[in-house]
């Protein structure tokens, strides 16, 4: 990265010459920009365009997926005739690095300049005709995205029941709800479902003694927020640009990357009484997020988009792979949701990449 500088013209080169595509970028506004110049062209070619294929946002979109198919799952066999199709009523993500001192990888370092740059640029003057943008999500989920993403989300710590504490903002929300509410149909959030979308800022769990957390996560928003108010001064930003051009970041195997994924549902009984049932999934994946385990979730991606497009009726048998994915821009999850095999595949080459995934169901009385 950043996409926006280098990415157009490796679409356009992919549309041409019927070529799939899977890239890394958490680009949510230049992916929208990329969605109204070649959305229409790629699907008329047939070519899949799978951009969010690294940290950002596989796992918690393959974390919802998952959870969600745990608990649709066990209410099939234990609550005949609910409907499977609107059964959650909203979903927790809980990000943690284990071990991993993450660094930042220059290309996310130079999106974020480019991007507060960009919102200082003078605007160009409207064309005669110009393009009418079409929206990253439909306006059936403004509301609730809004709601995901209230000042509320990013200036408070949050209590967490399963986590038995308070979390933190997960600073990439901003990337990752939008993504996963536009693969809401397939991954089972309708637009009444609300996203949490949290974090973890320490391996070890908090004690009473720093409100369970409460006061060390107030204190790193704040200094969060002190970060971002800087990066607003023009010789702030010009100082980083040239820290950025001998800066480098490489990834490392270290630490881990875990992301508990709870979806909820509530059913009601004649007897006035509610049950309470939880999907959950929980993902281990190796490496530090920017890199490391960014790369790793890309290969996984690229192994199924090529499984899916190139596999034989022959060999459909042995990789499970059934159906090609969805063609035009579509998250990896999304765009793979064709059909479950081709998800399973790509659950199974995370875990040959020495990822650990596990999911599981429990139910109780309110």
């Amino acid at each position: 990265g950043p996409f926006a500088r280098y990415g157009e013209r490796v679409i356009q080169a992919c549309i041409e010459s019927s070529t799939h595509y899977a890239d890394i970028t958490g680009e949510v506004p230049w992916i929208e920009d990329m969605i109204t110049k070649y959305d229409a062209k790629a699907k008329e070619a047939n070519v899949a365009l799978l951009p969010f294929a690294g940290y950002d946002c596989v796992p918690s979109e393959l974390g919802i997926y998952l959870a969600v198919k745990a608990l649709k799952n066990v209410l099939a066999e234990d609550q005949k005739g609910v409907d499977l199709d609107n059964v959650v009523k909203d979903v927790t993500l809980v990000f943690a690095n284990d071990g991993a001192n993450s660094g930042l990888p220059k290309g996310t370092a130079q999106t974020v300049l480019d991007g507060v740059n960009k919102s200082f640029e003078k605007k160009e003057e409207a064309d005669s005709q110009p393009i009418k943008k079409i929206p990253f999500n439909s306006p059936e989920y403004e509301s609730i995205m809004s709601s995901a993403l209230s000042t509320k989300h990013f200036l408070l710590p949050s209590w967490s029941e399963a986590q038995n504490e308070y979390t933190a903002p997960n600073f990439m929300s901003p990337i990752n709800i939008p993504v996963l509410y536009r693969a809401g149909p397939s991954i089972g959030v309708n637009s009444k479902v609300l996203i949490s979308d949290r974090s973890r800022i320490s391996s070890s769990q908090y004690s009473i003694l720093s409100g369970y957390g409460f006061i060390p996560i107030q204190a790193a928003i704040l200094s969060f927020m002190f970060g971002l108010t800087l990066l607003l001064l023009p010789p702030v930003r010009k100082m980083l640009q040239r820290m950025l051009n001998t800066y480098s970041y490489d990834g490392h195997a270290n630490g881990k990357v875990i992301l508990d994924t709870e979806v909820t549902s509530l059913i009601s009984h004649s007897s006035n009484s509610d049950e309470k049932w939880k999907g959950l999934s929980r993902m281990v994946l190796p490496g530090d997020p920017g890199v490391y385990c960014t790369g790793l979730l890309g290969a996984s991606v690229a192994s199924v988009l090529l499984d899916t497009t190139t596999t034989t009726t022959a060999e459909m048998d042995s990789t499970k792979a059934t159906l090609p994915p969805l063609s035009g821009f579509h998250s990896p999850v999304d765009a793979f949701s064709t059909s479950p095999d081709n998800v399973d595949l790509l659950e199974a080459y995370l875990t040959q990449m020495d990822s650990q995934i596990t999911l599981g169901a429990t139910r109780s009385s309110k």
